[in-house]
């Protein structure tokens, strides 16, 4: 299990490192435990609650007196060990990309590839045209004042 938080540890300081570790320790879902749930408790969806997957929980409880969901777990309890591990990656991830976030003068609004093309900073206008722009919404601003003094008189 170790040796999966190194990739996600590798960019990170000591400090930060410590820090993923007791946060991925307080949140690291068991594989074993998962199975186990699935195969006695699976038709009550107790293995979905284990991997907060609540609205799923609730809809195999509600339907529990079927056995469907009992049959779908007993199916489900031979996938669940890899479950709990991209349950397990995707938590180590976000962990990660929120401790790298709060660096000083990281930037946690977007990253620059998260920009589309077509917002992107090098299609913005240059200063000196965005400079003229004001120049002539200012103009267009003060033609329009005489006009408005002509009226109220």
């Amino acid at each position: 299990m170790i040796g999966d938080d190194a990739a996600w540890m590798k960019d990170l300081t000591d400090q930060e490192r410590l820090m993923f570790q007791t946060e991925m320790g307080s949140r690291r879902k068991n594989p074993a435990t998962g199975v186990v749930l699935a195969l006695f408790l699976g038709g009550v969806g107790a293995h979905r609650f284990y991997l907060g997957q609540t609205g799923l929980g609730i809809l195999y409880a509600l339907f529990v007196w079927t056995f469907i969901p009992a049959l779908v777990a007993l199916i489900e309890c031979f996938l669940m060990a890899g479950r709990v591990r991209g349950y397990n990656a995707t938590v180590g991830q976000e962990i990660a990309i929120k401790l790298k976030g709060l660096r000083p003068g990281a930037d946690t609004v977007t990253s620059a590839s998260s920009i589309p093309a077509s917002q992107s900073p090098s299609r913005a206008l240059p200063a000196t045209a965005g400079a003229s722009t004001e120049a002539a919404a200012s103009e267009t601003v003060d033609t329009a004042q005489p006009a408005e003094d002509a009226e109220n008189e």
